[in-house]
Protein backbone atom coordinates (compact mmCIF):
# COMPACT_ATOMS: atom_id res chain seq x y z
CA UNK A 1 0.00 0.00 0.00
CA UNK A 2 1.55 3.67 -0.92
CA UNK A 3 1.36 6.15 1.95
CA UNK A 4 0.87 9.07 1.49
CA UNK A 5 3.70 11.89 1.13
CA UNK A 6 2.97 14.32 3.75
CA UNK A 7 5.13 16.96 5.47
CA UNK A 8 7.89 16.22 7.35
CA UNK A 9 8.90 18.06 10.94
CA UNK A 10 12.15 19.49 11.70
CA UNK A 11 13.91 17.69 14.15
CA UNK A 12 13.64 18.70 17.70
CA UNK A 13 14.54 22.77 18.32
CA UNK A 14 14.39 23.59 15.21
CA UNK A 15 11.95 25.40 13.36
CA UNK A 16 11.20 24.64 9.12
CA UNK A 17 10.26 27.25 6.51
CA UNK A 18 8.00 25.95 4.12
CA UNK A 19 7.98 28.18 1.22
CA UNK A 20 6.22 28.62 -2.28
CA UNK A 21 5.62 30.78 -5.25
CA UNK A 22 2.63 31.54 -7.45
CA UNK A 23 3.41 32.85 -11.17
CA UNK A 24 0.35 32.98 -13.23
CA UNK A 25 -0.13 35.23 -16.09
CA UNK A 26 2.12 37.76 -15.16
CA UNK A 27 1.12 37.62 -11.34
CA UNK A 28 3.01 36.21 -8.78
CA UNK A 29 2.91 36.16 -4.97
CA UNK A 30 4.65 34.10 -2.34
CA UNK A 31 3.37 32.21 0.91
CA UNK A 32 5.95 31.31 3.52
CA UNK A 33 4.88 29.16 6.58
CA UNK A 34 7.03 28.38 9.68
CA UNK A 35 6.20 25.56 12.20
CA UNK A 36 8.18 23.68 14.89
CA UNK A 37 8.65 19.98 15.29
CA UNK A 38 5.45 19.36 16.85
CA UNK A 39 3.58 21.39 13.61
CA UNK A 40 2.82 24.36 15.35
CA UNK A 41 2.61 27.49 13.57
CA UNK A 42 5.28 29.67 14.81
CA UNK A 43 4.39 32.25 12.19
CA UNK A 44 2.96 32.71 8.26
CA UNK A 45 3.29 35.49 6.02
CA UNK A 46 2.56 36.49 2.18
CA UNK A 47 2.80 38.80 -0.41
CA UNK A 48 2.42 40.11 -3.96
CA UNK A 49 5.63 40.38 -5.62
CA UNK A 50 6.76 41.55 -9.13
CA UNK A 51 8.39 38.65 -11.21
CA UNK A 52 8.91 37.91 -14.77
CA UNK A 53 9.06 34.02 -13.99
CA UNK A 54 8.16 31.08 -11.50
CA UNK A 55 12.19 30.99 -10.47
CA UNK A 56 12.37 34.29 -9.72
CA UNK A 57 9.03 34.04 -7.61
CA UNK A 58 10.18 31.03 -5.87
CA UNK A 59 13.55 32.77 -5.04
CA UNK A 60 11.98 35.93 -3.86
CA UNK A 61 10.02 33.63 -1.60
CA UNK A 62 13.15 32.53 -0.52
CA UNK A 63 14.46 35.70 0.01
CA UNK A 64 12.24 37.15 1.91
CA UNK A 65 11.47 33.83 4.34
CA UNK A 66 15.27 34.25 5.21
CA UNK A 67 15.01 37.99 5.91
CA UNK A 68 12.00 37.11 8.52
CA UNK A 69 13.34 34.73 9.78
CA UNK A 70 16.54 36.92 10.62
CA UNK A 71 14.84 39.48 12.22
CA UNK A 72 12.63 37.43 14.20
CA UNK A 73 16.29 36.37 15.78
CA UNK A 74 14.79 32.55 14.68
CA UNK A 75 17.80 29.73 14.77
CA UNK A 76 18.36 26.77 13.39
CA UNK A 77 15.67 27.39 10.79
CA UNK A 78 15.43 24.68 7.92
CA UNK A 79 14.30 26.65 4.59
CA UNK A 80 12.31 24.36 1.93
CA UNK A 81 11.68 24.86 -1.45
CA UNK A 82 9.90 21.93 -4.22
CA UNK A 83 12.45 24.39 -7.25
CA UNK A 84 15.48 21.82 -7.32
CA UNK A 85 16.98 24.19 -9.59
CA UNK A 86 17.00 27.28 -6.91
CA UNK A 87 18.53 25.30 -4.50
CA UNK A 88 21.52 23.70 -7.16
CA UNK A 89 22.06 27.29 -7.70
CA UNK A 90 22.10 28.18 -3.84
CA UNK A 91 24.30 25.25 -3.18
CA UNK A 92 26.81 26.00 -5.25
CA UNK A 93 26.83 29.54 -5.20
CA UNK A 94 26.16 30.33 -8.96
CA UNK A 95 23.74 32.33 -10.83
CA UNK A 96 24.26 30.60 -14.04
CA UNK A 97 21.49 28.65 -14.21
CA UNK A 98 19.06 31.12 -13.92
CA UNK A 99 17.43 35.02 -15.98
CA UNK A 100 19.95 37.99 -15.13
CA UNK A 101 17.28 39.87 -13.73
CA UNK A 102 17.11 36.80 -10.68
CA UNK A 103 20.70 37.23 -10.19
CA UNK A 104 20.79 40.04 -7.79
CA UNK A 105 18.46 38.00 -5.66
CA UNK A 106 20.42 34.69 -5.99
CA UNK A 107 23.35 36.86 -4.27
CA UNK A 108 20.90 38.40 -1.71
CA UNK A 109 20.07 34.81 -0.73
CA UNK A 110 23.77 33.80 -0.45
CA UNK A 111 24.92 36.67 1.53
CA UNK A 112 22.12 35.62 3.68
CA UNK A 113 23.01 32.41 4.46
CA UNK A 114 26.86 33.11 4.81
CA UNK A 115 25.66 35.49 7.52
CA UNK A 116 23.83 32.84 9.62
CA UNK A 117 25.71 29.69 9.59
CA UNK A 118 22.30 28.00 11.43
CA UNK A 119 20.26 28.23 8.08
CA UNK A 120 20.01 25.62 6.01
CA UNK A 121 18.27 25.00 2.49
CA UNK A 122 16.37 21.84 1.08
CA UNK A 123 14.55 20.43 -1.22
CA UNK A 124 10.91 18.98 -0.10
CA UNK A 125 8.45 17.43 -3.09
CA UNK A 126 5.23 19.57 -4.11
CA UNK A 127 3.29 17.46 -2.13
CA UNK A 128 5.08 18.32 1.54
CA UNK A 129 4.54 21.85 0.81
CA UNK A 130 1.08 22.08 0.39
CA UNK A 131 0.86 24.82 3.23
CA UNK A 132 2.97 27.20 1.79
CA UNK A 133 1.64 26.32 -2.00
CA UNK A 134 -1.96 27.40 -0.72
CA UNK A 135 -0.64 30.41 1.06
CA UNK A 136 0.90 31.45 -2.60
CA UNK A 137 -2.02 31.02 -4.72
CA UNK A 138 -4.47 31.55 -2.76
CA UNK A 139 -2.52 35.48 -2.17
CA UNK A 140 -2.08 35.32 -5.80
CA UNK A 141 -5.79 35.34 -6.57
CA UNK A 142 -6.69 37.75 -3.83
CA UNK A 143 -8.27 35.39 -1.84
CA UNK A 144 -5.77 35.38 1.38
CA UNK A 145 -4.60 38.88 2.91
CA UNK A 146 -0.88 40.33 2.10
CA UNK A 147 1.14 39.75 5.03
CA UNK A 148 0.99 38.25 8.15
CA UNK A 149 -1.40 35.79 8.42
CA UNK A 150 -3.23 35.24 11.67
CA UNK A 151 -6.26 33.25 10.96
CA UNK A 152 -5.57 30.68 8.58
CA UNK A 153 -8.41 30.17 6.08
CA UNK A 154 -10.42 27.24 6.32
CA UNK A 155 -8.58 24.90 3.62
CA UNK A 156 -5.66 26.23 4.85
CA UNK A 157 -6.07 25.07 8.51
CA UNK A 158 -7.29 21.63 7.08
CA UNK A 159 -3.78 21.22 5.17
CA UNK A 160 -2.49 22.20 8.46
CA UNK A 161 -4.46 19.94 10.93
CA UNK A 162 -3.67 16.68 8.18
CA UNK A 163 0.24 17.65 8.72
CA UNK A 164 -0.28 17.70 12.93
CA UNK A 165 -2.58 14.50 12.48
CA UNK A 166 0.65 12.30 10.42
CA UNK A 167 3.34 13.15 12.86
CA UNK A 168 1.23 12.28 15.61
CA UNK A 169 0.52 8.81 14.13
CA UNK A 170 4.09 8.59 12.94
CA UNK A 171 5.13 9.26 17.29
CA UNK A 172 2.40 6.54 18.27
CA UNK A 173 4.10 4.06 15.67
CA UNK A 174 7.40 4.70 17.00
CA UNK A 175 5.96 4.33 20.51
CA UNK A 176 4.21 1.64 20.11
CA UNK A 177 7.05 -0.74 18.99
CA UNK A 178 7.25 -3.09 21.45
CA UNK A 179 10.57 -3.16 23.57
CA UNK A 180 13.04 -5.76 24.99
CA UNK A 181 15.07 -6.01 27.79
CA UNK A 182 18.45 -7.24 27.71
CA UNK A 183 18.54 -10.30 30.63
CA UNK A 184 22.41 -10.04 31.12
Amino acid sequence: MKQAVRWVPPEEHMLKVNLDGSFYDSSAAIGLVCRNHWGHVQWTFTDKVKSISAFMTEALALKRALMIAHDLRNKNVVFETDIQILLRQVENGQQDLCEWQSRSIIDDILFALKAESSFLVRFTPRQRNKAANLLAAFTNKEVCPVGWVGIPLPSLSLVLEEDRQSIRSHQEQVFEQPRYLDPG
